[in-house]
């Protein structure tokens, strides 16, 4: 009887003290801002999260992002133990030279299933932070089936190609799993609500699921702000959300964007985050119609140019502020001018999204539905152009435009193009090489051409061309270019490769390393090559690189192990290690040895260490290091070649 007694009591304190009839659930979706190591320095992240982990614990279901310090993950999983005892960690690949993608996921009730997926669609510096999602299919204490999707997706506007192909990744996620029982997306899914067609677009993407905030809202619903110290001065973004798919539009509650102030503000730290938090309150059993928004009704005039006299068809849509699309079609015959006027009846009053669409050309405004209204429109043509032509010695170029149209574009070495007959306005030009990226904002006018060669600044970045071969039987399969500790920038970058060539273009000059993944049979390893990359095209030869008169280390490959390299430093190795640890120290000052056989090229004269670490549960362990001889544990680096052997 005893045990009974505790058991229950156990179990009312896990639930925090809800009924097990409550037909209600509290979701949160929260960027946390806990970016990791030395480059969350300066962001508070101590003094926010002694205060962020006791305002999340009233959630039932908790989605965090960007949770990327190790180290304060644990100790939220520790913290929310008592009420949280259902945590997911973000998924991971083998490859520790990368980040985490920082999601997280608590749940106040059991996870009878979960699932990970890291996108295979990425840019920039997101490719190296394995962003994904975590499915998680829970039970309610009334026996109910719910499932959530966490997810945070590509950083930053101009990435729109980006994100379309990682909702479709989702989606496919989504589907393996759901078992068509109420769903949940939430996350950081960097899109911009109601701007342009990319809020459309996504929610076309992930099967038209209902928006809690919007069909509870009409006003904008900013989650990254202005007001926020840790924000841009001109931030005014929804980037936040959550959506359910499987779901009726009467089971939400109530929604609200819950800014977190902090208790004691310290520094920048006016809120416990960078972004502001959506909520939302699930009633899976309303007891009653809850009230919705007033109805209203607009006319909209299309009017065609005068100076058009082909046929025009197109799509007239409108989303309106309960998530809810009507769409008509519209048709110009040939020898018709003047104007088309389209009624929509029966539409929220309130926010809405217009999309006119007509051959490849896309019109996205911002509505407030009342009622009885009318608006004009014009059909999207003009007479500016664009043109640009590539430099001839780079490949995979791709050109993108975001305004009164969107179109996306891939160019070839020394092709010159040019795209006329677009709307006037004002565009975003977006030009990608390898992970190189430009943004410029331009004004079209009518009967004017620009050239982008012009607008898109090049000056005083570097272009390498290589050969692959370096006159043996390895098969190079990826070349990374990895910054050193001074370098400009902080990314990798990924070489481009051709038949028997790779080209890396538009970097910053600097101290980088070469970083080659190469196999032969069933055999691999990492040649890594330092390389000072100067403005301008630079021709390398890899075979001279690799074979000349520094000193090289060989060190074979060891299951689950890892190499701490020292130079000059005789201080005792670490016990252990951790990734924390790693993350802060200088790239190839550690190299993971599971991968294959590492060769050290090119390495300066010096004394070096090498110390062993096999992995153990989460950590690496200590097993040993290198001798030359019995009196001394350096490597005298002088212009050699050494193969490391482990004892």
């Amino acid at each position: 009887m005893r045990l009974l007694i505790v058991g229950l009591l156990l179990f009312l304190f896990l639930f925090g003290g809800k009924s097990l009839e409550t037909e209600e659930v509290k979701i949160l979706a929260y960027n946390v801002f806990l970016r990791p190591g030395l480059v969350g320095k300066d962001d508070y992240k101590s003094e926010r999260f002694a205060e962020l982990v006791e305002a999340v614990r009233p959630y039932d279901i908790i989605g965090l992002s960007e949770v990327f310090d190790d180290e304060l993950r644990d100790k939220w999983k520790n913290r929310l133990r008592n009420t949280h005892p259902y945590a997911i960690d973000p998924p991971e690949s083998s490859n520790i030279f990368y980040q985490d993608g920082g999601i997280t996921f608590f749940s106040r009730y059991p996870v009878s299933f979960y699932k990970k997926m890291i996108y295979k669609a990425s840019t920039g510096w997101d490719a190296y932070s394995e962003k994904g999602a975590i499915f998680a299919r829970i039970t309610l204490p009334d026996g109910r089936t719910i499932e959530v999707v966490l997810s945070h997706t590509q950083a930053d506007e101009k990435n729109f190609d980006v994100r379309k192909k990682q909702f479709n990744e989702l989606q496919s996620f989504i589907q393996k799993y759901n078992t068509s029982v109420p769903l949940f997306i939430i996350g950081d899914l960097n899109v911009i609500g109601d701007k342009d067609q990319q809020y459309p677009d996504m929610m076309a993407r992930l099967g038209n699921p209902i928006d809690a905030y919007r069909s509870t809202h009409t006003d904008p619903g900013y989650t990254y702000y202005k007001e926020n110290p840790f924000c841009g001065s001109g931030s005014m973004e929804r980037l936040d959300y959550i959506l359910m798919q499987h779901g009726a539009m009467n089971m939400w509650k109530k929604a609200a964007v819950n800014r977190f102030p902090m208790a004691h503000p310290v520094g920048k730290a006016k809120y416990m985050s960078d972004h502001f938090a959506v909520e939302a309150t699930v009633d899976f059993d309303p007891s009653a119609q809850r009230e919705m928004h007033a109805m209203g009704s607009i006319s909209i005039m299309i009017e065609r140019p005068v100076s058009l006299q082909r046929e025009i068809e197109g799509t007239l849509s409108i989303h309106d502020a309960q998530g809810r699309m009507q769409s008509q079609k519209f048709n110009f015959p040939k020898a018709h001018s003047g104007i088309k006027s389209l009624a929509f009846d029966n539409l929220a009053q309130g926010r809405a999204i217009m999309t006119l669409e007509t051959e490849n050309r896309k019109v996205t405004k911002i509505l407030s539905i009342q009622n009885n209204q009318e608006l004009l429109v014009s059909l999207p043509f003009g007479t500016a152009s664009l043109q640009y032509r590539c430099p001839d010695e780079w490949q995979n170029v791709s050109l993108s435009i975001n305004g009164p149209v969107f179109l996306s574009q891939a160019i070839n070495a020394g092709q010159e193009i040019i795209i006329s007959e677009i709307p006037y306005g004002q565009y975003q030009i977006q030009m990608q090489v390898g992970q190189k990226i430009w943004n410029q904002e331009i004004d079209c006018s009518p009967y004017q051409r620009n050239d982008l060669c012009q607008i898109l600044s090049l000056d005083n970045l570097a272009t390498v061309k290589g050969q692959l071969s370096i006159n043996d039987s390895w098969k190079t399969q990826e070349i990374l270019l990895v910054p050193q500790s001074d370098a400009p920038t902080g990314q990798f970058v990924r070489a481009t490769l051709q038949e028997e060539s790779f080209i890396i273009a538009a970097v910053s000059p600097g101290n980088y390393s070469f970083m080659l993944r190469q196999s032969k049979d069933n055999l691999k390893r990492l040649v890594i090559l330092p390389i000072v990359l100067k403005p301008g095209l630079q021709q390398v030869d890899l075979a001279t690189m690799f074979s000349s008169s520094s000193s090289q280390f060989l060190l074979p490959c060891v299951p689950n192990g890892l190499v701490l390299i020292r130079k000059n430093n005789p201080e005792q190795a670490p016990a252990s290690l951790d990734r924390s640890f790693l993350r802060q120290q200088p790239n190839f000052s550690w190299i993971p040895l599971s991968e294959g056989e590492i060769w050290l090229s090119n390495c300066p004269d010096g004394q070096y260490s090498f110390h062993l670490y096999q992995k153990q549960e989460d950590d690496w362990q200590y097993q040993s290091s290198v001798f030359l001889n019995a009196e001394s544990s350096f490597l005298n680096a002088e212009s050699s070649t050494y193969r490391v052997e482990w004892r």
